[in-house]
C-alpha cells in the first residue's frame, strides 16, 4: 500500500490531504491530475535513494519554477499476510 501525502500548490507550504493507494502508479496517476489541476507540469517521482520505501513527487510551477515538491510517497506495505 502507498501513502500519499498531497502537499499545498499555493500559500504556505503544508499537507492538504493524505490517501491510500494499492500501487505507485494508482498513486503517481492521481498526484499527476491533483498537480495539473492545480496549473502545475512536467510531474517526476524523483527517489532521492536515502530511504527504498519513500518517494518525492515534483513538477514545474505555473510560473515556471522547476522542482516544487507537490506530494511525499511512502510504502507502508500491505496489512495482508
Amino acid at each position: 500500500m502507498i501513502e500519499v501525502r498531497f502537499m499545498s500548490l499555493v500559500g504556505k507550504f503544508t499537507t492538504v490531504k493524505t490517501e491510500q493507494f494499492p500501487t505507485i502508479s494508482a498513486a503517481i496517476a492521481t498526484v499527476t491530475t491533483y498537480a495539473e489541476a492545480g496549473g502545475y507540469s512536467n510531474v517526476k517521482l524523483v527517489d532521492d535513494g536515502e530511504d527504498p520505501d519513500s518517494w518525492r513527487v515534483t513538477a514545474k510551477t505555473p510560473g515556471g519554477r522547476g522542482g516544487r515538491n507537490v506530494a511525499f510517497l511512502d510504502d507502508i506495505g500491505s496489512e495482508d499476510y
